[in-house]
């Protein structure tokens, strides 16, 4: 949220000064303690992103933050594709076209991922969802289709940036 702030807020408003100020604290914490889970190494990602959309990376410390995120990106990604399936961390959670910086440290890991969404697609060509609401059934089979297309969109633009989309 901070990042997005500093992206469209209005630089001399309070609200930017406030997400701004967030964003400082953020890093700071991030330099000091980067092991991270998924989900806060995602925002941080995102923060970092939109640092460098408002063009002000020379109040952070922006380029150690962004190799520091590499380096976390690539410990934290799952390499054992018999737990893709899984919730969990994906090469492509955090790696979503060539140009992310930690692509090339994980092009081997990525291809074979995208190696897999292309193998694991259904009878339809498109994939199934992985999970169910146990206690929500009537709730999930409301939900199911709008979650298939989901998969489906966010898998296919995933593919289409790494080129390897099939019509």
């Amino acid at each position: 949220m901070a990042g997005f702030i500093l992206a469209f807020a209005d630089k001399g408003s309070d609200l930017f000064s406030k997400g701004f100020n967030l964003s400082q604290e953020l890093s700071k914490s991030f330099l000091l303690q980067p092991q991270l889970d998924m989900h806060p190494l995602l925002c941080v990602q995102h923060m970092l992103t939109y640092i460098k959309k408002a063009e002000i990376q020379n109040h952070f410390e922006y380029y150690s933050l962004c190799k520091l995120l590499d380096q976390q990106i690539t410990h934290l990604i799952n390499r054992d594709a018999e737990h893709w399936n899984d919730y969990g961390c994906r090469p492509t959670t955090f790696i979503k076209s060539p140009d992310h910086p930690a692509y090339k440290e994980n092009k081997e890991i990525v291809d074979r991922e995208l190696d897999y969404l292309l193998n694991t697609r259904n009878a339809d060509g498109v994939w199934d969802i992985t999970w169910k609401w146990s206690s929500f059934n009537k709730e999930f089979a409301i939900s199911e289709n709008w979650w298939k297309a989901n998969v489906v969109i966010k898998n296919t633009l995933l593919l289409q940036a790494f080129g390897r989309f099939e019509a």
